[in-house]
């Protein structure tokens, strides 16, 4: 992969990972991404990643042995807000306890977690739960794809507003 590329801030095997899931320096598919709520107030970093990879699913690559295969999709069905149109996502919800505008972008499966960043790049995990998994979008990417939880994450409590280190929903 030559040094331009969009990738080249992630590792080259989660570069790789892009590429085996239909990655292409040729691809533009931000027109796909036209009729999302409020795509016009994403961040240009997330609307450079979604023109070039916004439209693929990602194969996780885990460091150990497990039958189970998690899934990065991104694709412009997970980038909505508007809860009328999409009552099983309530990302007003979301923003209200985060207390910051966030931008989704994909879906963690087998977990069912909703994936979105906020303008600063942190990414969280959305569902039962609101985990931030990072404070650097590149960072954010590599755990989902690598499955490393090494550097830590964040759980929030949804009651005192706090995130808690490495809090598990099994805790």
């Amino acid at each position: 992969m030559h040094s331009r590329s969009s990738l080249n801030k992630f590792t080259q095997k989660v570069q790789k990972q892009f590429e085996n899931a239909g990655f292409s320096e040729s691809n533009n598919l931000i027109k796909q991404y036209k009729e999302v709520y409020r795509f016009d107030e994403f961040p240009s970093f997330l609307k450079t990643f979604l023109s070039k990879c916004g439209s693929i699913v990602v194969l996780d690559i885990k460091s150990f042995e497990s039958d189970v295969i998690n899934k990065l999709t991104i694709s412009p069905e997970y980038a909505f807000f508007e809860y009328e149109k999409y009552p099983d996502e309530d990302y007003d919800y979301y923003e209200k306890i985060i207390g910051k505008k966030i931008f989704p972008f994909g879906s963690f499966d087998p977990d069912g977690y909703r994936i979105a960043c906020d303008s600063e790049g942190k990414i969280y995990m959305l569902g039962d739960y609101i985990f931030r998994i990072s404070d650097n979008f590149v960072q954010g990417i590599e755990i989902l794809i690598t499955y490393d939880w090494s550097n830590g994450f964040y759980q929030l409590d949804e009651d005192t507003r706090n995130w808690i280190k490495n809090k598990r929903w099994d805790d």
